[in-house]
Parts: C-alpha cells; sequence; structure tokens
C-alpha cells in the first residue's frame, strides 16, 4: 500500500462516521485509489470523491443560484475564449 492509500485508510478507521472528501485529479482517478483501499478491508463510510471544479461549483452553488447566475457548458467556454482571441 502507498503513502496516499495509508493516508486514506487511516482518516477512514479514526473517523469512520464524519464526512470526508477526497480530492482527487479525476472521480475515475478517485475511485480507483477508494477500491484499492477497500480491496484491504478498509471500510470507507461517508467518503466523497470531489475534484478541484467539483469543489469549487459546490461551494459556490449556492450564490449562483440566489442570483441566477448559470455556467457556461464547455463548449460555449471554448468558443468564447476563441473569439477572444481572434
Amino acid at each position: 500500500m502507498n503513502q496516499l492509500q495509508e493516508s486514506l485508510s487511516g482518516i477512514c478507521l479514526k473517523d469512520r462516521m464524519m464526512e470526508k472528501i477526497l480530492i482527487a485529479p479525476s472521480f475515475s482517478a478517485g475511485l480507483q485509489i477508494v477500491e484499492s483501499v477497500v480491496r484491504e478491508g478498509i471500510h470507507c463510510l461517508n467518503l466523497r470523491i470531489k475534484t478541484i471544479r467539483s469543489l469549487a461549483h459546490d461551494l459556490i452553488a449556492i450564490d449562483l443560484a440566489s442570483e441566477a447566475i448559470s455556467l457556461l457548458p464547455d463548449t460555449a467556454m471554448l468558443l468564447f475564449v476563441e473569439d477572444i482571441f481572434n
């Protein structure tokens, strides 16, 4: 088990019922990390996987909703940036 898996195992064993957030580069990478810990027999209760983008969205979601602001889809964002550079 590598250092990341050992640290996650320790946190999951110490704080079984508390909510835990694993920040990973992608959801699939986070799932792979959690699966490797679970294969070692450690139960990861209340563990959520987040990316930097999803964590940032969660933090501002209430403010966006209260101001009736929505995010641009990725395709629209790329077109917008391309227009700026042109």
